[in-house]
């Protein structure tokens, strides 16, 4: 065996190993991502759970207030402080979500607010249906 084979195979060998440690990263990475968004999407469909209780247990709230009779001023305030709570809980959920995303993926989370979250779940229905198919959630 002369020395330009043994080169040629060392190579060889050197761009198969450094292939093959760039397709696992590739992988990885792309395993990563689809994690982090079925994670997402699955807190997502969590928190709108949770927001549908507590709208349900706000409306009861504010018809037992309203059969007190307290006044059409202080049943405004109640409801506008029930509304001011619903809208705090939905902020406080997406930026506890957003932030808790690794700071390398934090770009790849398509939302920032309620309302596109909102969009991106709908645009997901399927996948999220699909996960939660069965389980009473």
């Amino acid at each position: 065996m002369d020395g330009w084979t043994l080169l040629f195979l060392v190579l060889s060998f050197i761009a198969g190993f450094a292939l093959c440690r760039v397709l696992i990263f590739i992988s990885a990475t792309s395993l990563s991502l689809n994690l982090l968004k079925a994670t997402n999407l699955s807190c997502l469909h969590m928190f709108v759970k949770s927001y549908e209780r507590i709208a349900y247990y706000n409306n009861l709230a504010l018809n037992d207030y309203m059969k007190n009779e307290p006044g059409d001023r202080n049943v405004e305030v109640y409801k506008n402080n029930l509304d001011e709570e619903t809208r705090l809980f939905k902020d406080r959920c997406i930026k506890a979500l957003v932030n808790s995303s690794p700071p390398l993926f934090r770009k790849t989370v398509p939302f920032e607010d309620w309302p596109t979250a909102m969009l991106y779940l709908n645009q997901n229905r399927d996948f999220v249906l699909q996960l939660y198919k069965g389980k009473d959630v």
